[in-house]
């Protein structure tokens, strides 16, 4: 819930007593892997990746662009966006610091920040 959920039932008259900020309690999340298929009642299946890159490209669609990093990362076993951009540079870098063959990146890409 977000700060501002918080705010609006404070205003409307409700008793909030949980903190506004606080610790997410991930150790009580079940692991990944606890999940059976005798246990799964519904499973998402996104459309093909190839759907969503003709959108992003057509519309420029920033939201989406941002998404398919994480999406790329979860692909590659990485829950954060951190590691996501860890496995992306392993994927475009070789171990000498070159792009590798085939990558190729646009002139504002390869400047320094």
């Amino acid at each position: 819930m977000f700060a501002r959920h918080f705010e609006a039932l404070q205003r409307a008259g409700v008793k909030v007593r949980a903190p506004v900020v606080a610790r997410k309690p991930t150790e009580l999340l079940p692991s990944p892997d606890s999940d059976s298929a005798e246990r799964r009642v519904a499973q998402f299946v996104s459309a093909p990746y190839a759907q969503y890159a003709r959108l992003i490209l057509k519309v420029s669609l920033n939201l989406g662009a941002n998404l398919s990093l994480t999406l790329f990362g979860l692909a590659h076993g990485q829950w954060t966006l951190p590691g996501a951009l860890t496995v992306e540079r392993q994927t475009l870098i070789d171990g000498n610091g070159n792009l590798r063959r085939g990558v190729q990146l646009s002139d504002q890409c390869q400047r320094e920040p």
